[in-house]
């Protein structure tokens, strides 16, 4: 089943390159006082995100890629309750994108949410109806108020946050203040208005007449068993009450703190007690000349991404060092010849990505990474591959659940001669570069800060194994093994896959 959903994505996925598009476009520039955090530890970035909703007092803005009906999308949403309970003046509003076969706010929850005024909208939900489409979504990341703002890669789950058993990210997010804000927010707010973003059909209480024959039909008003109907129809009548009444009640759960138990308080206490450990480490720097770029909401015709397309340019400006933070290294043509002329013109580049150990969920398109690693490799590049395991020093709330857990990198980072760096929501990869999806990111003009952020790079690289110039790792090292029939039948994919590069 995974194999064919995975041929389903990448199958829409070339398709969609050859129709994607979109505007507006976004870009902004301020030489004003801003103050900037880097968010490396995920119980800080979760931390972070609860406390900018308790101290936010005129409105909220969440707008995401995955919200996970888990633990993490749970606590974010009784803390966004919560504070409507104490500010019912406050406007709150989530923009969710409807990711195709993965379960995220539906109806049960967004009656849940409207309950308190909180408003919800998905972004391209309809999009499982076009395949064409099936892949062109919202990859944004943004929470903010009307004091602070924090974007990056995170999405809302509990694989963000080092709270999952099985897989976790490390991952990187900013937290902002300054004038730079109210250019994202204009940004959100031309995604809130847009066409793709639609409010959640409701989910209507189970009508007798939709389980009756065509014949026997009576008014609608009737919803109810009547004594002349029996059988399978009142059976699955029945059964459709009860399946609505356990989803409503776990949506009720998932938003509402009436309905925490002592250990879920705990478990949450615990939680918040390491963020606020890691968050207290997390530097704080003035920063007066940022960028901000992102791509607009609406279809319209072909052209190409604005955040692409500058971040590419901003490469290609390498004067010495360029590093690279990403889980996915796909470039296309274009680029590749961009990065050949880097390497041939003696600019050092480091690229930090993730071994096949570490993206055991996202294998196919880390196969497809080797293959450019080792392109990489052997023009000169310095290639590591995280290794899989936590990141020492991190701070993990809950390790004896997490034990066992792989680790990947997700994070979304570029830093050019220690002085420029961008941080976003774009892969290195055709669908982000060549706007297949929606992206933004922020372009810091800061010595100190770049400088810190590539010491981050260089101490997550420090878990990674490098590779040598034949895209080899030590023979010793079982990071980059195939551990499944299952990986092996996907690996026999690549080649065809590749058959299609010629198109990016």
């Amino acid at each position: 089943m995974k194999i064919c959903l995975t041929i389903i994505s990448l199958l829409s996925f070339l398709c969609a390159h050859a129709w994607a598009a979109a505007i507006p476009k976004f870009e902004s520039k301020s030489d004003a006082d801003h103050q900037i955090q880097l968010l490396e530890d995920g119980s800080a970035a979760l931390e972070a995100r609860l406390q900018l909703i308790e101290n936010a007092e005129q409105f909220i803005i969440l707008e995401t890629f995955i919200y996970d009906i888990d633990e993490a999308g749970s606590w974010i949403a009784r803390a966004l309750v919560e504070k409507k309970k104490q500010n019912p003046n406050i406007r709150i509003r989530l923009l969710v994108d409807s990711v195709p076969m993965r379960k995220t706010i539906d109806a049960y929850v967004d009656r849940e949410f409207k309950k308190y005024g909180i408003e919800v909208k998905l972004y391209n939900q309809h999009a499982s109806l076009n395949f064409v489409r099936l892949n062109v979504r919202n990859h944004r990341k943004i929470i903010a108020s009307e004091k602070e703002l924090i974007t990056g890669s995170r999405n809302i789950a509990n694989d963000y946050y080092y709270l999952a058993k099985s897989n976790n990210f490390i991952d990187r997010d900013i937290r902002i203040r300054g004038p730079i804000n109210d250019s994202i927010l204009e940004t959100f707010e031309a995604f809130w208005l847009s066409e793709n973003s639609t409010e959640i059909k409701t989910e209507d209480f189970p009508n007798m007449n939709d389980f009756r024959s065509e014949d026997t039909k009576i008014s609608y008003e009737y919803s109810k068993p009547l004594p002349t109907d029996s059988g399978p129809d009142v059976y699955r009548y029945n059964q459709a009450i009860e399946a609505y009444d356990m989803n409503t009640l776990k949506a009720e759960v998932f938003v509402s703190n009436l309905h925490s138990s002592d250990q879920s308080r705990q478990y949450l206490a615990t939680v918040r007690a390491a963020g606020k450990r890691a968050l207290s480490k997390q530097p704080v720097f003035p920063i007066n000349k940022i960028r901000f770029v992102s791509d607009g909401p609406d279809w319209v015709k072909q052209s190409e991404t604005i955040t692409g397309t500058i971040l590419l340019e901003d490469i290609s400006k390498t004067k010495s060092r360029l590093m690279i933070e990403n889980g996915y290294i796909i470039p296309d043509s274009e680029s590749w010849k961009m990065f050949k002329k880097l390497m041939a013109d003696g600019k050092k580049i480091m690229i930090l990505t993730n071994s096949r150990k570490a993206s055991r969920r996202e294998f196919v398109v880390n196969a497809l990474t080797q293959v450019h690693a080792k392109n990489f490799a052997a023009n000169g590049a310095n290639i590591y591959l995280y290794s899989g395991d936590p990141m020492p020093m991190d701070e993990n709330p809950i390790p004896q659940m997490t034990q066992g857990s792989r680790y990947n990198t997700h994070a979304k980072t570029y830093v050019i001669d220690e002085t420029s760096c961008m941080i976003g929501t774009a892969n290195f990869d055709p669908r982000s570069l060549r706007r297949m999806n929606a992206e933004l990111a922020l372009l810091i003009d800061n010595a100190d800060f770049c400088q810190h952020v590539a010491r981050m790079i260089l101490w997550r690289a420090g878990n990674g194994h490098r590779m040598d110039t034949n895209g080899e790792i030590p023979p010793d090292i079982d990071a980059n093994d195939v551990e499944s029939i299952q990986q092996r039948l996907l690996l026999l994919m690549v080649p065809m896959i590749r058959i299609f590069e010629r198109w990016f």
